[in-house]
């Protein structure tokens, strides 16, 4: 299992090295566009659309990485009400719960990719980018998402087993 966990940490680290990067390329994309209507008095043409795609690849490939590193916003409270064993318990149907949302929404964003894929869907702007390049982030990182909660619930069950509270460690 331990082995399992890695692996799945490890794929949260690329999308959150994914989405730090694309973040960067989006800087990058926006600056250019200052530039080049600034001193060459043009435009790139893709600097209002292509962002747009970027911000939604970020925020959803980034969401496996962020769940690794208990950067979600949790309600602690509902977590300090039990300790030791139930505790773990308790956070083990939390992540369970998390799981079931990420299993949705692997769903649907697959069949909004898939829609979008089929139909060959391009956006409206001068590029007519094919929609499904950008949605399909979308479903990556919802994949990523559930396959960290799968993680998590994962780290919580051996610390049940090694009768180990890992949540004193996070200030819980």
């Amino acid at each position: 299992m331990k082995k399992l966990i890695y692996l799945l940490d490890k794929v949260s680290l690329c999308g959150g090295l994914f989405a730090a990067f694309t973040m960067v390329a989006g800087t990058l994309l926006i600056l250019t566009e200052v530039f080049v209507r600034t001193y060459l008095n043009s435009t790139t043409y893709i600097a209002n659309e292509y962002p747009g795609y970027m911000c939604a690849a970020i925020s959803s490939m980034g969401l496996g990485y962020t769940l690794s590193r208990k950067g979600h916003v949790r309600m602690t409270y509902a977590f300090a009400v039990f300790k030791g064993k139930l505790g773990i318990v308790w956070d083990i149907l939390i992540h369970s719960l998390g799981l079931v949302f990420s299993a949705c929404l692997v769903i649907v964003s697959w069949n909004f990719f898939y829609a979008s894929y089929t139909n060959k869907t391009v956006s409206m702007q001068v590029s007519q980018t094919p929609l499904a390049i950008p949605q399909f982030f979308i479903v990556l990182g919802a994949v990523i998402l559930f396959l960290q909660f799968i993680s998590e619930i994962c780290k919580l069950m051996l610390a049940l087993k090694d009768d180990k509270d890992i949540r004193v460690s996070e200030g819980l």
